[in-house]
């Protein structure tokens, strides 16, 4: 049997950035791209020079398994202790093995009438399967959130150059605001919620460009944005936004990658939130 590396690569890269996305998705850990990426990697590569080395028993070859995976999560998330880590590296594990049993159903059907269910073997299995519990994942948790027929709100303190206030968010499954060039998540704000954030002669309007001009002059200069969107009746907007330096959730990991998006009006007329922000922020 002949193996290509540099397909074996591409396959383990794959398979392992779905199922760390996939345990990130499931333990609602800060999800970054490029991290994602790099330990993928790292891990296609060690699983590579772990299939050439010399069977050293059980354990050794159980390690050997298992290390790869750890960097990886790592990498990815950062773990703060050593509980951290033991519970990511389980939860994917978990989704592994998840992953290898559709991958053996798949193969026990290709493969009916054969001996050898090694027949029903394929790196286009492999591939399917992978992006098969993305779609699964990602799919799945909105459905459920659409039958269940219920809104998600989130209590998030913001802070920003030591100051802090708490706000009261939606999870809007139509907002996908993103800062696509810094990799930062969007809050969308009421501007009364963020006056104790700013200088107290500070006048919020709705032209952003102003406001940016205003804020140019003072200390929040780093940390102001424009942030285009679209909206209904308006394909061209531009939204003021601020660098906050902490969001912070109860149960959730603190995040130091959100920009508050200034919106100068009322959110929900009820009063129920002030904020809104898109569903992956927090999942």
């Amino acid at each position: 049997m002949v193996v290509y590396v540099d397909i074996l690569f591409m396959v383990n890269f794959l398979m392992d950035l779905t199922i760390v996305w996939a345990a990130g998705m499931l333990l609602r850990l800060s999800i970054k791209p490029l991290r994602l990426i790099a330990g993928a990697a790292l891990s296609g590569v060690m699983y590579i020079i772990v299939l050439y080395m010399p069977y050293g028993g059980r354990l050794i070859q159980l390690a050997a398994v298992i290390l790869p995976m750890t960097l990886s999560v790592i990498i990815a998330y950062r773990p703060k202790n050593i509980k951290e880590l033991v519970i990511q590296v389980l939860v994917c594990t978990a989704v592994s093995f998840a992953a290898a049993g559709i991958i053996f159903m798949v193969m026990c059907f290709k493969s009916y009438g054969h001996r050898d269910i090694l027949s029903g073997f394929s790196y286009k299995i492999l591939v399917l399967s992978s992006v098969s519990v993305y779609i699964a994942i990602k799919l799945g948790r909105d459905i459920l959130r659409k039958t269940a027929g219920r809104k998600e709100y989130y209590d998030i303190r913001l802070c920003v150059d030591n100051r802090s206030i708490d706000i009261r968010a939606l999870a809007d499954s139509g907002n996908s605001l993103r800062d696509e060039l810094g990799g930062n998540e969007i809050i969308i704000a009421e501007c009364d919620t963020l006056k104790p954030l700013f200088p107290p002669d500070f006048e919020f309007t709705d032209d952003a460009v102003g406001m940016f001009s205003v804020l140019s002059a003072t200390s929040f200069k780093t940390r102001i944005r424009l942030i285009p969107f679209k909206s209904l009746g308006n394909p061209n907007g531009l939204m003021l936004g601020l660098k906050a330096d902490l969001a912070e959730m109860k149960g959730h990991e603190a995040r130091n990658n959100i920009i508050i998006g200034i919106y100068c009006g009322r959110l929900d007329a009820g009063g129920r939130f002030n904020a809104i922000i898109n569903n992956d922020t927090y999942l």
